[in-house]
C-alpha cells in the first residue's frame, strides 16, 4: 500500500524545537514523527522506514556522527539534513562526508528549511510540487509585507543573536525575501 504523505522522522532533543519542526512539517504535508535521541531516533528510522531524516547532531546519547554512519548502513538513498547548531565548516563537511545530503546551520529559516526538505524529496522522487507554507507563514501576509508572528520556539534565533550578531533574525530573512519576490525588487 502506497504511503499517502512522506515520512520525516525528526531527531532533536530540543523539546520545543522538536515540537516547533514536527508542526511545521504536519502543516507543510508531511507525516513528521519525533524522537528526542539517537537511540529513539534510530528505533522510529527502523520502524517507520521514513522517507526524510533530519537529524540533530549535539545528542544527550549518541553523537550525530555515530547516527549518520548506522543510518548510511541501512538505507544508501534515503535523505538526511542535517539541522545543528554547530557551525564550524570543519564539523559540516565532516557530516556531509559521513552520508548526509544537506546542512542546515541553526537558527535557520522555515521557508528555507521547507524548501530543502522538498529538494530532498523530490530528488529521490517521493514527492513534487510545490511547498504549502500554511499557518505558520502565510504566504499573502508575507507578500503583502504584513508582520508574521513567529512561534515562541522560534526564540533561537534571540538565544544566537549576541553570540553572532551578524547573523539576520527570521524577521530580517523575511524582509529580505520579500524585497526579492516584489515587482522591481533587488534580486542581486
Amino acid at each position: 500500500m502506497a504511503r499517502v504523505k512522506p515520512v520525516i522522522v525528526v531527531i532533536e532533543d530540543d523539546a520545543k524545537m522538536l515540537r516547533l519542526l514536527q508542526n511545521i512539517l504536519r502543516d507543510a504535508g508531511y507525516e513528521a514523527r519525533g524522537a528526542a535521541s539517537g537511540g529513539a531516533g534510530l528505533l522510529a528510522a527502523a520502524s517507520r522506514k521514513p522517507d526524510l531524516i533530519i537529524l540533530d547532531l549535539g545528542l544527550p546519547d549518541l553523537d550525530g556522527a555515530d547516527i549518520i554512519r548506522k543510518l548510511r548502513e541501512w538505507w544508501l538513498s534515503r535523505p538526511i539534513i542535517v539541522l545543528s547548531g554547530r557551525d564550524s565548516e570543519d564539523t559540516k563537511v565532516a557530516a556531509l562526508e559521513l552520508g548526509a545530503d544537506d546542512y542546515i546551520t541553526k537558527p535557520f529559516g522555515l521557508p528555507e528549511l521547507l524548501a530543502r526538505v522538498h529538494a530532498a524529496l523530490r530528488r529521490t522522487g517521493c514527492c513534487s510540487g510545490g511547498i504549502r507554507i500554511g499557518k505558520f507563514i502565510d504566504a499573502e501576509r508575507w507578500q503583502s509585507g504584513a508582520e508574521i508572528p513567529l512561534p515562541a520556539a522560534c526564540g533561537a534565533c534571540r538565544r544566537h543573536r549576541p553570540r553572532h550578531p551578524a547573523l539576520p533574525c527570521h524577521s530580517e530573512l523575511l524582509s529580505a525575501a520579500r524585497l526579492d519576490a516584489s515587482p522591481g525588487g533587488d534580486a542581486s
